[in-house]
């Protein structure tokens, strides 16, 4: 599932549940979709979503730490990553590495080799220390070296995003940016459920502003036998406050949709592009998708 702002491409996953954080710039109104691919190459687009962002002032974060887990110090991004033997952070994690997997999506190598040196845990607990008060946003890169995995992240003891799907081998994700406001001097990262390969964190000052954790809805859409899901949690942040009063609005409209309090918002609509059987000729691949559209759009407008 690839996710645009308009036309320009946010990012995209390529695993379950198909979800995107990002964090916007400076204030304006975003019009966010989400194009969703099946094996058989059909495409079927999301109905767009209007979120402004509102604030005079561009809030601006600088660098402060990255810690490559299972590995000796690095650059990537024209930043400086410390490596394991660092002072100043612990975890409970078990160091491993595999440099053989080939990773989806594909990356420069000096990402990749920190990726496939990780440290895991069913209950991984991770935290930074002398870390001077003030606001900051947290990434974490994990990955996945088996089987799927499910797990939930929290940051200072909050929870910051559920239910996420490692995917299958060599599937890697940068989650974040997750707000952290540090008062004790520390960061703290910690996950439930499935074990979780985590890589390196990555750790920026905010200057001014605040980030918005907003959690993740799914929209889940039954055609047939076949279900999917698309799904855009996302963190933003801007000058000024985030204004989310009309989204929830549009989203009362739509049947069946999760409207959220205005702390918080669910963001695109549902879409079921169910996959043709393999051997499907293409032609009559387009006819199911379109059937399947055509029933889509029958049972709910606002489906894509």
């Amino acid at each position: 599932v690839d996710f645009f702002n308009g036309t320009t491409k946010l990012g995209e996953d390529t695993s379950a549940p198909y979800a995107l954080s990002f964090t916007p710039t400076a204030a304006g109104t975003l019009s966010l979709t989400a194009r969703a691919t099946d094996n058989a190459g059909a495409i079927t687009n999301s109905a767009a979503k209007s979120v402004t962002v509102s604030g005079t002032t561009a809030t601006a974060s600088t660098f402060y730490r990255a810690i490559n887990l299972n590995g000796s110090a690095t650059t990537l991004d024209g930043n400086a990553w410390q490596g394991s033997t660092a002072a100043n952070y612990s975890t409970n994690a078990m160091s491993f590495a595999n440099q053989t997997i080939t990773l989806n999506p594909a990356t420069d190598a000096a990402r990749a080799q920190m990726i496939r040196s990780s440290v895991y845990s069913p209950a991984l607990s991770f935290q930074m220390t002398s870390v001077p008060n003030g606001s900051y946003e947290v990434y974490a890169y994990v990955w996945e070296d088996n089987s799927p995995e499910t797990f939930s992240v929290a940051v200072n003891g909050q929870t910051v995003q559920s239910n996420i799907n490692s995917g299958s081998a060599g599937s890697w994700k940068k989650l974040g940016p997750y707000a952290a406001n540090v008062t004790n001097g520390t960061i703290s990262l910690t996950t439930t459920g499935g074990y979780v390969n985590l890589s390196g964190v990555e750790v920026w000052r905010k200057a001014t502003g605040t980030a918005f954790n907003l959690p993740q809805a799914t929209f889940p859409t039954n055609v047939g036998q076949s279900t999917a899901r698309v799904a855009s949690p996302a963190s933003f942040q801007a000058g000024g406050e985030l204004n989310l009063t009309s989204v929830a609005a549009s989203l009362a409209t739509l049947p069946e949709a999760v409207v959220l309090p205005q702390s918080e918002v669910a963001l695109l609509p549902r879409t079921a592009t169910p996959a043709a059987p393999a051997g499907t000729p293409v032609a009559a691949a387009d006819r199911r998708m379109a059937a399947v559209a055509a029933a889509a759009n029958q049972a709910d407008p606002a489906t894509a």
